[in-house]
């Protein structure tokens, strides 16, 4: 007599908005996942119900970092090499990090040193000077987690999925956009003054309010600072994003706050 296959479901029991609200604030209570807010709670229920998967699931493959979630470095390696990927440590030092990958038939190192970190910038903190704090006591796994995840993103971004890291998270100014390596200032000038503005989305509110287009609208640690008191890379990662709160002007705003800094 052939047995009988029981699959379990591990979605979570799910039919309406008021399941998933629920079902945050019992997550956020529960504190297992180092969130302590219904709001945080309702991210992790719903990113559970999207992506068929349970909340211990969730613990050992995301973080919630400013209210997006973020996969783990060691997530993603597990499931490069589930896939079928290979990599091999070259070296892992608070100064360096490298290793080879393979991915079908293709075999790429990967490189990134504190030298390029501080170069970026993104290690920093508003003074330009000051490590942040994540990257003072655990840079060389900050380094490992950058590059590795640099490293899946370009040979299976089937794998990530748009989703960072919560060591990238954490140093993008809450707005979930990688930041470029200011290597050629010039040559970053030059493209912000050619970029398009990102296309708004299809539908837009019947009304809005009047926006004063030199202050950054966007949710996250940058809400409600000057475009001319960002970098260039914060400038750069701007340009692009696309999000309900950002008209126009603000893209306009954001091309002369870089042709300024250009002058300097």
């Amino acid at each position: 007599m052939e047995k009988d296959i029981v699959k379990i479901d591990r979605q979570l029991p799910i039919v309406n908005m008021a399941d998933l609200s629920a079902m945050g604030q019992l997550l956020a209570q529960s504190g297992m996942f180092g969130i302590n807010n219904p709001a945080a709670g309702f991210v992790l229920a719903a990113t559970c119900h999207t992506e068929g998967i349970s909340p211990l699931e969730f613990k050992r493959t995301y973080h919630i970092i400013n209210g997006t979630p973020a996969m783990r470095a060691d997530a993603m390696l597990a499931e490069f090499r589930v896939r079928g990927g290979k990599y091999k440590i070259i070296e892992w030092t608070e100064q360096r990090a490298a290793a080879e990958f393979e991915f079908e038939k293709q075999k790429t190192t990967f490189e990134l040193t504190m030298e390029e970190v501080k170069k970026s910038g993104y290690c920093f903190e508003s003074d330009g000077k000051t490590l942040k704090a994540n990257w003072k006591r655990h840079g060389k796994n900050m380094l490992w987690a950058r590059m590795t995840s640099n490293a899946v993103r370009m040979l299976a971004p089937e794998i990530v999925r748009g989703i960072y890291t919560p060591e990238e998270v954490e140093d993008f100014s809450g707005n979930g956009t990688e930041p470029e390596p200011a290597t050629n200032i010039a040559e970053r000038i030059a493209t912000l003054k050619e970029a398009k503005p990102a296309e708004k989305p299809a539908e837009k509110p019947a009304e809005k309010p009047e926006f004063d287009f030199s202050i950054c609208p966007i949710p996250g640690p940058m809400l409600g600072k000057k475009w001319s008191d960002m970098s260039i890379d914060h400038l750069g990662m701007a340009i692009k994003i696309i999000h309900a709160s950002m008209e126009p002007g603000h893209y306009d705003a954001i091309r002369d706050a870089a042709n300024e800094r250009g002058k300097k």
